[in-house]
């Protein structure tokens, strides 16, 4: 719900007129349903009147009815929403920890075959945290039988990313410190390189924990950063 949430906050950024032609979309289409979608967006309020009337539920509607239900109103959402953001673009981070409905969601619109727009999910996890039997080992295997039934619905990219080699973190620490000499922060990149092999996200938790320690801090004279490269390498 965070990505989708960001998306409706953008959408309110971009003014009133817009705000109101989604609204006119998804009340045409879901009716009192969209107030299914608000329960899991909150931040879809701030996109359409508040004052949506809840969806009735009979007592005999059914799980599997009301689970129809939500995922019709979130293929809505997401045609509506790509009709305007083309191409629409999810980056969906540790999916390593996703639960099976959140993936659900993911291969709900993915195979959604009335959105005509253009959406790219760019889905990241960590691979040594997914063994066979994992739940999204399960869902990538889903995705690619899709794409082999019809490679028309989805185009399915797989990329592993290593770690960074010595000129990358340089590289990496050049643009964070603002710096254009590379021999500048050599010893600094060698350093971190030896600490976190390469990791970008122990590279980064390694520089947090410089600058909190005050090894690593920005100067306002002179308007550059310093670091302490002795007692970096001391710990």
């Amino acid at each position: 719900s965070q990505a989708f949430g960001e998306l409706c906050r953008m959408t309110v950024k971009k003014g009133a007129t817009l705000c109101k032609e989604i609204e006119d979309v998804l009340r045409a289409e879901l009716k009192s349903e969209v107030y299914l979608l608000s329960q899991i967006i909150p931040d879809l309020k701030k996109v359409i009147n508040q004052d949506t009337e809840h969806a009735k539920t009979s007592d005999d509607t059914t799980s599997d009815a009301r689970q129809a239900q939500f995922n019709y109103a979130f293929r809505v959402f997401v045609r509506t929403m790509s009709s305007h953001f083309s191409p629409l673009v999810l980056c969906l981070d540790d999916l390593q920890w996703a639960d099976t409905s959140s993936l659900n969601i993911i291969e709900l619109l993915v195979s959604d075959v009335q959105n005509k727009c253009s959406l790219m999910i760019i889905g990241c996890y960590r691979s040594n945290e997914v063994e066979g039997n994992h739940v999204l080992s399960d869902f990538l295997s889903n995705l690619h039988e899709m794409q082999t039934r019809n490679d028309d619905l989805l185009c399915l990219t797989q990329m592993e990313l290593g770690n960074l080699g010595k000129e990358e973190v340089n590289q990496a620490i050049m643009a964070l410190l603002s710096v254009d000499k590379k021999s500048h922060t050599d010893g600094l990149a060698n350093i971190c390189y030896r600490r976190t092999m390469g990791n970008p996200f122990f590279l980064f938790e390694f520089l947090r924990l410089l600058e909190e320690e005050g090894l690593l801090s920005f100067h306002l004279g002179i308007f550059q950063w310093k670091w302490d490269e002795k007692n970096i390498n001391l710990k």
